[in-house]
């Protein structure tokens, strides 16, 4: 397991993404962005969770966390291009699905799950939480 476990499980989770058919132009954290002109993008949020030993000889560690992807769209435009775009996020993430990385292999090891869709001033965005774990020795 390499030094920086979390970087390279993002990174791995970001090729990922990016590897969808059609994919919108992504916002990732920290980074410059130009909004497209039709206002659709989506935006990740890297939440790395816990390392957890399962065993008293940790010789194993679990690391766990979530990979959110919001759906954005314009405020007023509705929510059926954003609600398509969910689905096709949810079926490149579907559960069981396995990420290659320089760690090992991420495991998407719940069904991503959409929430409801947040109005704001000038965006409609619909966050996906995808949970994910790898686990090295």
């Amino acid at each position: 397991m390499g030094e920086n476990v979390e970087s390279e499980i993002e990174v791995a989770l970001h090729s990922h993404l990016e590897s969808l058919p059609d994919v919108w132009p992504i916002a990732h954290e920290n980074a410059e962005f130009t909004l497209p002109a039709n206002g659709q993008y989506l935006q990740v949020l890297f939440i790395p969770g816990p390392t957890v030993t399962p065993t008293t000889d940790y010789a194993e560690f679990y690391h766990f966390g979530i990979y959110q992807v919001s759906v954005v769209v314009p405020a007023g435009t509705g929510s059926i291009a954003a609600r398509q775009q969910v689905s096709n996020i949810v079926r490149h993430f579907d559960y069981l699905t396995e990420i290659p990385c320089l760690s090992g292999v991420l495991l998407i090891d719940k069904q991503p799950q959409p929430t409801a869709g947040l109005t704001g001033d000038t965006t409609y965005e619909v966050p996906i939480n995808i949970n994910y774990h790898i686990s090295s020795t």
